[in-house]
């Protein structure tokens, strides 16, 4: 009688698992489709399930680019991931992120003070409009560093190599 218990009571557990992977699987694909590409006013939602398959990026974006604003970017991606640095002279930007579509990368950005080491996080939906133009807006997710919550910084990018 302990056996039949013990299987029983094994098959109960690994069926209630199975009901929470797949209703968890299913909220999170509702919440990631609920999200329309490049609506950079969405709340994030960087939960990302298996089953969502990886977008096949339109372009590599990886090189230097300049802004219009006269700085340079370093990118480099590998597959749908993609990183990057920027620094100017007050300022350090690390950005992490993967495509969400063939031509938008939702990234995250820590904005750094070079001076005090003050951060503040910033979301950004870069949009890789052709192989040598990119373009979005930076939203700070928090206020901080004399930046505040939901200030926009959009600019455009140029490929220079």
């Amino acid at each position: 009688m302990s056996t039949k218990l013990k299987v029983l009571s094994a098959l109960i557990a690994f069926a209630l698992t199975a009901m929470a992977v797949t209703s968890t699987m299913a909220d999170v694909n509702r919440n990631l489709r609920s999200k329309p590409a490049g609506d950079i006013s969405a709340s994030y939602d960087y939960r990302f399930s298996p089953v969502v398959p990886t977008p096949n990026p339109t372009f590599d974006a990886t090189g230097r680019w300049k802004s219009n604003a006269g700085d340079e970017m370093q990118v480099f991606q590998e597959k749908d991931e993609v990183n990057a640095m920027l620094v100017n002279a007050d300022w350090a930007h690390r950005l992490a992120g993967r495509y969400v579509t063939p031509t938008v990368i939702r990234m995250v950005l820590i904005r750094r003070t070079r001076s005090g080491g003050c951060e503040v996080t910033m979301d950004l939906d870069l949009k890789v409009t052709s192989a040598n133009s990119l373009s979005g807006a930076a939203v700070a997710s928090e206020t901080g560093c004399g930046i505040t919550q939901g200030q926009s910084y959009p600019s455009t990018w140029t490929r220079i190599l």
